[in-house]
């Protein structure tokens, strides 16, 4: 898989060396989808939803997703500098959104006011982080 599409779903698909900083998507649907080696600096992800997702290796930094559903999502080795993820939709029926970062770099993110009771953060970096 290349690239993305605004208002697509994609179940089961692995995205590998996927590199599109600074792009906008809307709308878009990952379920149970594998992404290793990718840069989505700077991406817009408005009014996606991941679920039971897994980012390896994956340069995430600034990356916006504004009005976005999030669960069940792993990040390994991963970079995700300056994220606010109090931006997401954090519907509040649901309970656990099992967040589980492990050797990743979240320096300058914001989870402030958030109530994340499986967030898992193993051997990651936070500096100046809420």
């Amino acid at each position: 898989m290349t690239d993305l599409k605004n208002n697509e779903q994609y179940f089961d698909v692995s995205f590998e060396k996927l590199s599109s900083p600074d792009e906008k998507y809307s709308d878009v649907e990952f379920e149970d989808c594998q992404f290793s080696d990718c840069d989505f600096s700077a991406v817009k992800f408005q009014k996606c939803k991941f679920t039971n997702c897994t980012f390896e290796r994956c340069n995430l930094s600034l990356v916006d997703f504004t009005n976005s559903k999030l669960f069940e999502l792993k990040f390994q080795d991963s970079k995700l500098v300056g994220v606010d993820w109090t931006k997401a939709t954090w519907p509040v029926y649901h309970s656990d959104f099992e967040l589980s970062f492990k050797r990743c770099i979240l320096n300058d993110s914001s989870f402030f006011g958030l109530t994340l009771n499986e967030l898992v953060l193993d051997e990651c970096k936070l500096h100046d982080v809420d």
